[in-house]
């Protein structure tokens, strides 16, 4: 056990990079409440690398994906669970594999969701349950706690996520090397209905470096991604540059260097956010309302909902991205330029780091 004497939490946030993200909040407001409490939290190993560098967290514990299918991990995960002896779990998760481990864990007080958020008979395994009143997955997942924040019209949260020295080490040599400001775009996205045409981003690269200086810099994951972006560059008429291979470590520490990010509603959409850069989102199939960026500072853009269910919108064809033209993009970069009053990103040599 550790020298911790208050109450011993388990987060069961299992999955979605960016929504594990999103959920950092709750961490940072149970440390502020319980200050000497034991916060662990479990996750499937995509989101791990972040949420180990949160100071509110003081363990990873690590489940792979479809553990609630294998009974020997079952069995593994119960008994480790158990021995951390907690207390109680919260699960903003809202599924059976999240509140399944909250049960095994043996937690007396198991809080979580009810109606629509408390999905594949998760309610059942909880035996506190919230009806949350709010919309956006932060302000729902605080409710988990009985707080209704302020709205996030006055003012922005902080994700607080540290970047990492090391990862600032290995990726010095590439930045030193840009000789101007930059940008990010990001083409990727987990649903093919989320991305928006790589032609598009790479005129938009264009229109950028011609009329602001800064150079467009194409992230990736994959090989599909690394050709999206290779798309892109050629799009732009060499205009864009693409980035080098990055771990998620990497990426949090090149994205807190950007000007500002562009992308649609993906992992890196909220990595860049946690890392404290300004975003434009790019919204189809989802709802900005509902998992967006969070604060004033950022920008969304939606023309059109791709509605349907959750495996519809999913599998649908890119319909809604579509609606999205390069001027409307173009006028929301426009207006962060114009908002940029310091000649160096006085947030990126803010922000907290750890080894």
């Amino acid at each position: 056990m550790n020298g911790r004497q208050g109450p011993r939490i388990l987060i069961t946030r299992l999955s979605h990079i960016g929504d594990c993200l999103l959920t950092l909040p709750l961490a940072v407001e149970l440390r502020r409440q319980y200050p000497d409490c034991y916060l662990a939290w479990l996750s499937e190993p995509a989101s791990v690398p972040l949420l180990s560098l949160h100071p509110a967290i003081d363990e990873v514990l690590t489940v792979p994906r479809k553990w609630l299918f294998k009974w020997r991990v079952v069995k593994s995960l119960r008994a480790t669970l158990r021995e951390k002896r907690f207390d109680m779990t919260i699960d903003p998760q809202g599924l059976l594999k999240s509140a399944a481990a909250a049960y095994v864990s043996g937690a007396r007080l198991r809080v979580g969701f009810q109606g629509e958020h408390g999905r594949e008979g998760s309610a059942w395994l909880n035996n506190r349950l919230v009806a949350p009143r709010s919309t956006h997955l932060v302000d729902r997942t605080l409710e988990l706690l009985g707080l209704i924040p302020l709205p996030k019209t006055l003012g922005s949260v902080d994700l607080g996520l540290p970047l990492c020295t090391k990862a600032e080490e290995r990726l010095s040599p590439f930045l030193s090397n840009l000789s101007e400001k930059y940008f990010v775009l990001n083409p990727g996205g987990n649903w093919p209905s989320k991305r928006w045409d790589p032609r598009n981003y790479g005129t938009l690269a264009e229109m950028v470096r011609q009329e602001m200086g800064w150079i467009p810099l194409v992230t990736w994951g994959g090989d599909e991604e690394s050709q999206m972006a290779d798309e892109i560059i050629a799009a732009s008429c060499g205009a864009a540059t693409k980035a080098p291979a990055t771990s998620l470590r990497e990426l949090a520490v090149l994205l807190a260097g950007a000007e500002c990010f562009i992308g649609g509603d993906t992992g890196p959409l909220h990595l860049a956010e946690a890392s404290g850069t300004r975003c434009i989102a790019l919204h189809g199939p989802t709802r900005p309302e509902d998992s967006g960026v969070y604060g004033r500072q950022h920008l969304s853009i939606q023309r059109h909902y791709q509605k349907g269910t959750r495996r519809q919108r999913r599998t649908g064809a890119n319909l809604a991205m579509q609606t999205i033209a390069v001027a409307d993009v173009f006028e929301k970069v426009q207006l962060v330029a114009s908002q940029r009053s310091a000649p160096s990103r006085p947030v990126l040599a803010n922000r907290p780091r750890v080894a």
